[in-house]
């Protein structure tokens, strides 16, 4: 790899190949059905740089995640989605590319936060990261945790319940890295 570029070889057998291409603070390309012949002498791969934000889907299969990203597009935000149904759990090394992420959950409360994501979480943020977390019973699990209070600085209070009088509509700060704009109902 010429560090100065970005220009790479690879020398692989001739046939048919997926290439996934990655680069740190640049948006990974696949490149499907790719043939690798004889007279193949090379081929220019561009890679686009990161936007500033990550949003996770880790809220299993409830399909929440239009909230975030309608909300996100509707002040033109770009950003990552990353969806831990089929990549895992992001790691460190990809959440320290981002400056700004966003974690929503669910309604899990059993798997809210495993010690890997912990960790991850937990390093980025220690790197000066910005993180928004939304979860509906994630605070159940976390509770009684120590990252919870050291690392979140939050405490878990009750559970907000629609039978108690109506859920109150979260409004984004200005002037913060992420909330900004957002409004949440």
């Amino acid at each position: 790899t010429n560090a100065d570029t970005g220009a790479f070889e690879v020398n692989v057998p001739q046939g048919e190949y997926t290439m996934v291409v990655k680069s740190f603070g640049y948006e990974p390309k696949v490149i499907q059905s790719l043939q690798v012949g004889a007279s193949l002498a090379g081929q220019k791969i561009t890679l686009e740089n990161l936007p500033d934000m990550l949003l996770v889907d880790d809220d299993g299969h409830d399909l929440l995640e239009p909230y975030f990203s309608d909300s996100l597009q509707g002040i033109g935000r770009k950003f990552t989605n990353w969806d831990s149904r089929i990549a895992g759990a992001p790691t460190a090394d990809v959440l320290i590319q981002y400056k700004i992420f966003i974690w929503h959950t669910g309604f899990d409360y059993q798997t809210t936060f495993t010690p890997a994501e912990r960790d991850a979480v937990k390093q980025y943020l220690a790197t000066g990261g910005h993180l928004f977390i939304s979860s509906q019973l994630g605070g159940i699990n976390l509770r009684q945790s120590q990252f919870f209070g050291e690392v979140f600085h939050a405490k878990f209070v009750t559970i907000l319940r629609s039978s108690q009088g109506p859920i109150p509509m979260i409004v984004g700060a200005e002037n913060t890295p992420i909330a900004t704009g957002v409004e949440l109902n």
